[in-house]
């Protein structure tokens, strides 16, 4: 079962461990981030979404335009354009880059945070939209001639696009969530499910919750999950390693505070995901070996997805295939230093992963 390596692109290079970019938008950043990833052997990279930071599309198309191999998942919010439209941007830019894109559909978990664009939905109506926006691309995708549509959120006449994807079934779209609307609309619209970080226990339990939502659809779904990653050349020294990134990053919050001691708390997460893990990582600081929970509960920034494998090479990896034998199709890998640990990663991590799936594929081949 081939395995996809992710990356993670944004619009400067910033980090939990050091001082907020010194511009908001750095174009060359962008650019080192796309060639570093590229060069490093990852197949693709997220650029995310929110409701106050650049633009995914544009930055996207950006990166097509100066790599050759690398693909890239595309954040993005149903509700702030037609899904017509969007239908037709996705298309061109997948013709663009020689069918690179794909999709990571955002229904959004906290109302605030979405009143930001003005977007008023609750968090299940906001579900129930992005299943008809992206039924509705799908449709505009595979048409042959102009469709009609009569829906709780969109109505149309006469909707088409001259362009298509370079995959007819369209691009591939991903889909996150933990509630039960989540699970039910992934496994009704996505092609796969994405999780944040937790341990493999978790993880095939919501695999197996998302597979049930879509074998009632006759579908299946390929899913991906989020982990940091520290390295070192012993298990000690990774483990040193570690700390030294919590203390980094400690220092850097306790400096913050001294700087606006009337921040205040953190703010409660609408997230059932984000809300899960804060839970486990004030349950347990290792899961298994070596999955540690420590900066998740340290810094109760779930948000970032803190949940980290650390180890050596090898051990990283083996943790990595407890999750592919499960029935995960993807990894989204970072560090906290993260155009340092992309290049990191590429000469050791990623070619070492690679070679234990193709070991592993060549002994169920035979079996």
């Amino acid at each position: 079962m081939p395995v996809e390596i992710i990356g993670l692109l944004y619009h400067q290079i910033s980090s939990l461990m050091y001082d907020a970019p010194q511009v908001d938008f750095d174009l060359q950043a962008i650019h080192d981030m796309a060639i570093t990833h590229e060069a490093s052997g990852y197949d693709r990279v997220l650029i995310s979404q929110n409701g106050h930071i650049p633009d995914p599309l544009m930055i996207g198309s950006y990166v097509a335009g100066i790599t050759t191999k690398l693909g890239f998942m595309l954040a993005h919010r149903p509700g702030f354009m037609a899904p017509t439209m969007a239908a037709r941007i996705f298309a061109t830019i997948d013709q663009l880059s020689n069918g690179r894109a794909s999709i990571h559909i955002i229904s959004g978990a906290a109302d605030a945070e979405m009143l930001r664009d003005g977007d008023r939905l609750n968090k299940e109506q906001r579900y129930q939209r992005s299943r008809e926006y992206v039924q509705i691309m799908r449709r505009i995708w595979e048409a042959d001639a102009p469709i009609d549509h009569d829906g709780d959120f969109y109505r149309f006449r006469r909707a088409f696009s001259a362009v298509k994807p370079t995959r007819r079934t369209g691009l591939p779209i991903s889909w996150a969530g933990a509630s039960p609307l989540a699970f039910e609309t992934a496994g009704e619209c996505a092609d796969i499910y994405a999780m944040i970080g937790d341990g493999p226990d978790t993880a095939k339990e919501f695999a197996d919750r998302a597979n049930a939502e879509a074998a009632r659809h006759g579908r299946k779904l390929g899913f991906t999950i989020t982990l940091c990653i520290i390295l070192g050349d012993t298990e000690e020294a990774a483990w040193r390693n570690a700390h030294e990134v919590l203390d980094k990053i400690m220092a850097k919050m306790t400096a913050r505070k001294a700087a606006n001691p009337d921040a205040g708390a953190p703010a409660t997460h609408a997230s059932a995901a984000i809300q899960r893990i804060l839970r486990r990582a004030n349950e347990t600081d290792i899961i298994g070996k070596n999955i540690w929970m420590g900066i998740n509960r340290a810094t109760e920034m779930a948000t970032g997805n803190n949940t980290t494998v650390v180890g050596t090479v090898e051990q990283v990896t083996e943790t990595l295939m407890q999750y592919r034998d499960i029935g995960f199709t993807g990894f989204l890998l970072r560090g906290f230093d993260p155009l340092k640990n992309a290049i990191e990663f590429g000469v050791d991590l990623i070619p070492h992963i690679r070679a234990e799936i193709a070991r592993r594929e060549a002994v169920e081949a035979i079996s």
